[in-house]
């Protein structure tokens, strides 16, 4: 089961995240894909680290800024069969991933290449035997750049945030710290 959690900056993604599996379960492995390029990130990393270790949760972090995809597989395999109902990943986040996979090919070579990993990531979820908690930023509020490196970015991580709401079994969005569970409440054609 794929749960994703998105919203914009600072907006308590992440600590909902680490609330909601605390809620399925006792354990889990929280995969970090952000990697701290300046002394801000790397305190955000230090203190994400140190609220999941005081949380009577116990996570397992696992540090993957490109591999995200193959991780996931290992972990699907190596975990007991028998306790693939209670199996927990917290996924933080899909879009820092996606940002060092545009970085790591380039933009040039970007969008095919990075479209071709967010169909296997979105596969790879799908596949995964357990629950799944998807943390993304939402890219809409920003204001449009004129950079094509921008746009390329934008489009791609629309492309994935959709693609992953799609195969979610709930989908909470967050503003403020305040969680909307938004996958029930979707508009359906009536024919």
């Amino acid at each position: 089961m794929v749960i994703m959690v998105t919203g914009g900056a600072r907006s308590g993604k992440s600590l909902f995240a680490e609330s909601y599996a605390s809620c399925l379960g006792a354990e889990g492995i929280c995969v970090a894909t952000a990697q701290a390029a300046d002394e801000t990130m790397r305190r955000d990393a230090e203190r994400m680290r140190a609220r999941r270790a005081a949380s009577p949760f116990s996570w397992t972090t696992k540090e993957e800024p490109l591999h995200l995809v193959e991780l996931i597989r290992q972990i699907n395999l190596e975990s007991n069969i028998f306790r693939a109902e209670k199996r927990i990943i917290l996924v933080d986040s899909l879009s820092a991933w996606l940002r060092n996979l545009f970085a790591f090919y380039g933009h040039e070579r970007a969008y095919d290449a990075v479209s071709s990993k967010i169909d296997e990531c979105v596969d790879v979820l799908k596949e995964f035997q357990g629950t799944i908690i998807a943390v993304t930023e939402e890219t809409g509020g920003r204001p449009l750049r004129e950079e094509p490196s921008e746009r390329m970015y934008r489009d791609l991580a629309g492309m994935m945030n959709q693609r992953v709401a799609a195969i979610s079994a709930k989908l909470f969005l967050l503003t403020a710290g305040i969680p909307v569970e938004l996958k029930s409440r979707q508009f359906r054609w009536e024919r």
